[in-house]
């Protein structure tokens, strides 16, 4: 999942969250556990064949620590997981 502040067409937005999941490759280590790099990990793996995505806007995002106006939330599933 990804979520961020904007008010770019959805084409751009698909592509900000894929290059801030591919950013999560520095974070990735060997170790069997993708802790803090899984969304990374899903994009390259060889095995993933399929892909679905969906985009959805919330007006107000509010967090335990942080308001977002203007939210936009993209959420991604892998085949295989």
């Amino acid at each position: 999942m990804y979520y961020f502040e904007s008010n770019l067409p959805n084409d751009v937005l698909l592509e900000r969250a894929i290059d801030a999941w591919y950013s999560e490759r520095y974070t990735w280590k060997m170790s069997g556990d993708c802790a803090d790099a899984c969304s990374y990990t899903q994009l390259v793996w060889a095995k993933s064949k399929k892909i679905g995505c969906a985009i959805n806007r919330c007006p107000e995002l509010t967090l335990p620590e942080e308001y977002v106006p203007n939210a936009w939330f993209l959420y991604c599933v892998y085949d295989p997981k």
